[in-house]
């Protein structure tokens, strides 16, 4: 029943190569969408400058996950995990300010649930990463 929850190498990178990929596209959704409402809102050039850096780290990743895995054989890469944090955290920012720019208390909520989240995320797979 165990055996479930390890996944191959090649299922792994699927899962990421999916993973990361939507989040690409939500990212370049909402950057879409700071675009359009732009011109009646004056905080718009900050999001859009956040989303304009992040898109292009997240699809470096993408294909640096790519390379690295498949071509190279690697798990690790301080460049993945740089392109990683210089997508993530840009787009969070984004987000989180588009959402401020509706409501304040949901723009919080919103901090709060993705910091309890990720490390929830994180503790769950350093736990995983134990007990194998």
């Amino acid at each position: 029943m165990l055996e479930v929850f390890f996944v191959s190498n090649k299922d792994q990178r699927e899962r990421n190569r999916i993973l990361f990929g939507g989040y690409t596209a939500f990212v370049a959704a909402m950057w879409i969408l700071t675009l359009a409402i732009g011109a009646g809102w004056s905080h718009a050039w900050i999001v859009n400058a956040l989303f304009a850096f992040s898109v292009p780290a997240l699809m470096a990743m993408m294909q640096l996950d790519s390379i690295l895995r498949v071509v190279q054989s690697r798990n690790v890469s301080a460049f993945r995990g740089f392109a990683l944090l210089s997508g993530l955290i840009p787009s969070l920012a984004g987000v989180t300010i588009l959402i401020a720019h509706f409501s304040r208390v949901a723009a919080v909520a919103f901090i709060v649930a993705t910091a309890f989240w990720s490390v929830a995320v994180f503790g769950v797979a350093k736990a995983g990463a134990d007990v194998k």
